[in-house]
């Protein structure tokens, strides 16, 4: 064995079955949840064309607006899926803190963006734990992905344009 894996090997930390677990479930529930965005998106998009096409087939207005509320449901949906995943970020940083500092290789930084890493960093150094909590619960909302939320909101703005359009100008009924 080479001499920098002995010593990488002697400075690890021993880690007890508790934590072990909760490695486990944290990563489990990481990929659940990623899992969870990419069939709520296609869902939802699913969903999107499907009243369209209806809309369409039967010259209701009403029906384009249904189709953009869908993709608002899907960015609320999303934002508050993004925020949980944030907290098992969180959780598993802390974790590879205590237990791996200083690797790079672990499975934290495959999922996060340098930027979401160096804004959990940031909070992970903040003394009080009531402040961590709250910019832990700020964190999601204020750090909006392009594809949970401005696709989706161009969209379904574009829907609501597209709506109007057929209702007022083409005179569609609205049901």
């Amino acid at each position: 064995m080479p001499n920098h894996e002995k010593s990488r090997i002697s400075k690890s930390k021993t880690i007890d079955k508790f934590h072990e677990i909760e490695i486990q479930k944290i990563f489990d529930a990481l990929l659940s949840l990623q899992n969870l965005r990419v069939q709520t998106g296609t869902f939802f998009g699913t969903a999107n064309l499907t009243a369209l096409g209806i809309a369409f087939s039967t010259q209701k207005a009403g029906i384009v607006f249904f189709a953009a509320i869908l993709f608002w449901v899907f960015i609320v949906q999303d934002i508050i899926t993004r925020g949980t995943l944030l907290r098992y970020y969180y959780r598993s940083f802390v974790l590879q803190e205590r237990f791996a500092s200083g690797e790079d290789n672990t499975f934290l930084g495959v999922f996060l963006s340098l930027k979401t890493e160096e804004k959990i960093r940031r909070i992970h150094k903040m003394s009080q734990v009531k402040e961590r909590l709250n910019a832990l619960k700020r964190l999601p909302v204020r750090d909006l992905g392009t594809n949970g939320f401005w696709v989706p909101l161009i969209m379904s703005l574009v829907e609501i344009g597209l709506g109007i359009c057929l209702w007022l100008i083409f005179n569609w009924s609205l049901f």
